[in-house]
């Protein structure tokens, strides 16, 4: 997990233009922000939850749920870019995705699962959308610097 960064937080904010969004950083500086190798590591446990809520019976059937404990102590998953439009393709996308480091494609499919089974990996998807704020805020802030140096007189 990456560190707090309240104080370089507000020391970048008084460099920046007013209308500089930086709720979702805010909401994380006291905590920090998973660095990319930490999304990936921590994908995998995610992917489990959310497998598990796909393969979950729906009736509440006792062969149904037998099945369904069995297939969760065993996840099999195909990871890839599956056109299929069902929740084990896309978290096979998303899988894929979060594999190559692409976390906003990987949000992207996420966002096209079901309700409950975003609800099993929102932990992990709130720290890649953060993760995301962040690498944008540091792309904007140093192309800022950029263009003032090449703007300052020679």
């Amino acid at each position: 997990r990456g560190a707090p960064f309240e104080t370089e937080l507000a020391a970048v904010a008084a460099a920046l233009p007013a209308d500089t969004d930086l709720a979702p950083l805010q909401a994380r500086a006291a905590e920090g922000v998973p660095t990319r190798n930490a999304l990936q590591a921590e994908f995998a446990a995610a992917a489990r939850a959310m497998s598990a809520k796909i393969d979950a019976p729906a009736d509440g059937d006792l062969v149904d749920s037998f099945w369904s404990n069995a297939r969760s102590l065993v996840s099999i998953r195909q990871p890839g870019e599956s056109d299929a439009n069902t929740p084990s393709a896309a978290l096979g996308r998303m899988e894929a995705r979060v594999d190559a480091g692409d976390f906003a494609g990987a949000l992207e499919a996420y966002d096209s699962l079901p309700d409950e089974v975003r609800a099993a990996g929102s932990d992990w998807a709130g720290n890649a959308r953060a993760r995301l704020a962040a690498d944008r805020l540091v792309d904007q802030v140093t192309g800022d610097v950029l263009k003032s140096l090449s703007a300052a007189p020679q």
